[in-house]
């Protein structure tokens, strides 16, 4: 067996470096390998374009997909993921600017690379105005060249997909954030720096018995019974404190009620971290308000009773005592009856008072109140 010519050991050369590059692919993370990650649609009606930059592109790491004319590039490219299309201009079926009129309306992420014999600067214009990335004119001389377009597309249009992708998210995280904002059971108002309403939820407008168009775009002074007032302010005029504040709020509702609202209110920061205005939940608080005013009242009538029931015991003992060493044919006996039952009752009356609890206030405030006014009226001889 004799030597091996060149070309025989040229040909074996090949096979090795195939077979190591088949290996690099299987090679664990954190060594060396090819990256083949990035597809590439040829659309070219010239066979041998077709299989240069195929085997090229192959060789160059990517995973190259051909076409031989612009009808068929199309029906390839929306059955596969393809992340970026070389196509020439002059093709049968379907010429290349309708490939790209086509491709860039239904994926405008996706890079178009013209290469095409045609050097006209108006067809390079032409192009770019339909949604091409780039134009290169055939023959290329420097496939470098090719290669350095194509990597500049696919970068800007990774960079593009991902904030395309951020976006959707933020779409998404808006959608839900606004939901939540619409179903929560607290009214929520927003403001801008002006003190101007720039969104309401349906808790809130319901609240004050208006609709979402009548208070959007309204100053916030309007709703409430103090107009000068600025229900902000407070907040707004200390951008510098972004902790939340509380305070209460006497509103106004459509009917020209008094509502006690509660404000739980923050700042918004815009993108450069600059205040753009402030929201709020509102709880409605007006039963709140006058159960603590009755509770005001109960107590302080309760201190009231307190303070009576010891001298209306010792008029009550004297006037017994009294009507002890009196006869009843006394002309002042009657009258001092009458005095006894009358201490009587305002002694059950301020024991009510006195021993009452929140929880009966309600119930019993309507009979505390009757029983008062009996015990006003003279009673009949």
């Amino acid at each position: 067996m004799g030597k091996p010519s060149y070309e025989e050991l040229e040909i074996k050369i090949r096979k090795l470096e195939k077979k190591l590059d088949l290996y690099s692919y299987s090679m664990p993370d954190g060594l060396e390998k090819k990256q083949t990650s990035n597809s590439i649609l040829i659309i070219d009606d010239d066979e041998s374009v077709r299989t240069s930059l195929s085997s090229y592109l192959e060789d160059s790491g990517y995973i190259p997909f051909t076409a031989n004319d612009g009808k068929q590039g199309v029906d390839l490219f929306e059955k596969e993921a393809i992340d970026l299309v070389l196509l020439d201009l002059r093709m049968p079926k379907m010429d290349g600017y309708d490939v790209i009129k086509h491709i860039h309306k239904s994926s405008p992420q996706t890079p178009l690379i013209v290469v095409s014999g045609a050097s006209g600067l108006q067809d390079a214009i032409e192009t770019m105005k339909i949604g091409a990335w780039d134009y290169i004119v055939k023959p290329i001389q420097e496939m470098s060249t090719l290669v350095h377009s194509i990597e500049k597309a696919i970068d800007h249009s990774d960079i593009l997909k991902k904030k395309q992708k951020a976006e959707k998210l933020l779409i998404r995280s808006e959608e839900k954030y606004s939901k939540l904002i619409e179903t929560t059971p607290s009214g929520f108002w927003q403001v801008n720096t002006k003190e101007i309403t720039t969104a309401v939820n349906r808790a809130l407008f319901e609240m004050l018995g208006y609709s979402r168009e009548q208070m959007i775009g309204k100053n916030v002074s309007d709703f409430v019974f103090d107009k000068t007032q600025k229900i902000f302010n407070g907040i707004l005029s200390d951008s510098s404190n972004s902790v939340s504040k509380s305070f209460d709020l006497v509103l106004e509702t459509k009917k020209g009620e008094a509502l006690h609202a509660l404000f739980d209110a923050a700042l918004i920061f815009d993108n450069n971290d600059k205040v753009s205005g402030a929201f709020a939940f509102v709880s409605d608080i007006t039963e709140n308000k006058k159960n603590h005013q009755l509770e005001a009242i109960i107590d302080t009538a309760g201190a009231i009773c307190h303070e009576l029931h010891q001298p209306m015991q010792s008029i009550f003992g004297s006037i017994e005592l009294i009507l002890l060493e009196m006869s009843k044919q006394d002309t002042h006996y009657e009258l001092a009856t009458i005095i006894k039952k009358s201490i009587d009752r305002m002694t059950k009356i301020t024991n009510k008072l006195s021993n009452i609890t929140k929880q009966e206030t309600k119930k019993y405030v309507d009979e505390i109140i009757v029983d008062i006014g009996k015990s006003a009226v003279k009673p009949e001889k």
